[in-house]
């Protein structure tokens, strides 16, 4: 059932958030981890290094897998983890993607990134990154010369009385509790900023935090780098 849905989300354009089975793709998509497939386009093009779904008739499920070799119109593509590569196959037999968060930052020039807790609604909109592993993300945006700033209903300071409107990069991180032993909470020390959007101490959904920021960043002349698809 689940796999019908998958491939009928995809083939109908849409993108789909998935939980993966299996350590084939270990260290760079662990078991258990929720990754989010991008519907492939018919002249998008596949390359070399591009992580894909397809279905493998055999096993009779879903495979997600590292494109090695390109030949033409075939593909030949291996789990980063295992010792043999898969088949020959035709590329138009692959469903979906995976872009990598580093790849996607990377080909971004966005100065604000929003990254979300992969259990939270899936919001459409630019710049936006979904992980359930919050400190592996945090380490990569700190490498990339990102302020952290998480934001929580129950924080002392309100975005507004902050400063981090003068901030060159910031990444906002959405829906997540702090921890320094469970791997979906934030581990305190990484982070550079904890603040609210509310004007009380109180729950408010992720749509609303979102236009909190935007706000606060337009009003300060900065052109914020998420807009509606």
């Amino acid at each position: 059932m689940i796999k019908k849905f998958v491939k009928q989300a995809l083939f109908a354009g849409k993108d789909v958030m998935i939980e993966v089975e299996g350590n084939c793709m270990v260290p760079i998509i662990m078991e258990g981890e929720k990754v989010l497939i991008h519907s492939i386009k018919n002249d998008e093009q596949i390359e070399v290094g591009d992580i894909v779904l397809f279905e493998d008739k055999v096993l009779n499920n879903l495979v997600l897998h590292r494109v090695n070799y390109i030949y033409d119109d075939l593909i030949i593509t291996a789990g980063d983890n295992n010792p043999f590569f898969d088949p020959i196959m035709d590329k138009r037999k692959v469903i979906g993607k995976v872009e990598s968060f580093d790849k996607k930052i990377e080909k971004s020039s966005a100065n604000i990134i929003y990254v979300i807790n992969s259990s939270s609604n899936q919001i459409k909109k630019e710049n936006v990154y979904y992980t359930d592993r919050p400190n592996e993300t945090i380490d990569k945006m700190k490498a990339l010369n990102y302020s952290i700033v998480v934001i929580h209903s129950q924080a002392k300071s309100h975005l507004f009385e902050s400063d981090v409107s003068k901030l060159n990069k910031i990444a906002y991180f959405f829906g997540y509790e702090f921890s320094n032993e469970l791997d979906n909470h934030i581990f305190k020390s990484k982070v550079d900023s904890v603040l609210r959007t509310e004007i009380f101490p109180d729950k408010t959904d992720l749509s609303n935090q979102i236009k909190s920021v935007e706000f606060l960043h337009a009003k300060h002349n900065i052109v914020p780098f998420l807009h509606s698809n």
